[in-house]
């Protein structure tokens, strides 16, 4: 996977790099949406964690203090809240998926002309001996199996690992 790097223009690089940025902040946005539902249902298997919580309790009272509202209120508030974060995230995640999959055509279109551009520059004697259907289907193909056999599992296994990671964190420190 790293030597199909070398091939790659500092354009391309560039471009893998603010992929991964991407999946970090993908992984950030996805864990605060896991986050803001555990508030919301302790509230609810458990009402009186309001008043235990002092995370719950002091949001409770600030929101109380300058909206006047009561128990059932606050936790459509919480409720809400958490919907639009889960929302957020769901958003992130497709504009993540979106420049992960620009990035793999970009690695896609760049070995495609690595390819092309190497046949271009052979003598003719080498385009005599050797079938030039074996060329194009290298070109099409060839490309096309390694992007989606090694290079998109590669990416989507590093985002999923990163979310996975940040969601065990979560949970230990959860609990």
């Amino acid at each position: 996977m790293f030597t199909l790097f070398n091939y790659l223009s500092s354009r391309a690089k560039l471009q893998c790099a603010f992929t991964s940025i991407y999946i970090f902040v993908y992984g950030f946005v996805e864990l605060l949406g896991i986050f803001s539902i555990i508030p919301y249902l302790s509230i609810l298997s458990n009402p009186s964690i309001v008043n235990t919580n002092k995370y719950l309790s002091f949001i409770y009272e600030n929101i109380k203090f300058y909206f006047n509202i009561n128990l059932e209120e606050y936790l459509l508030i919480i409720g809400t809240f958490s919907f639009f974060l889960i929302l957020v995230a769901s958003l992130v995640r497709i504009f993540c998926y979106h420049k992960i999959n620009k990035s793999i055509e970009i690695i896609r279109h760049e070995i495609s002309s690595y390819l092309f551009s190497n046949y271009l520059f052979r003598s003719y004697e080498y385009f005599i001996e050797n079938n030039t259907n074996n060329f194009t289907k290298n070109v099409l193909s060839e490309v096309d199996q390694l992007v989606n056999n090694i290079v998109r599992p590669c990416f989507m296994m590093f985002s999923s690992f990163f979310v996975l990671i940040l969601i065990t964190i979560l949970l230990l420190f959860v609990n």
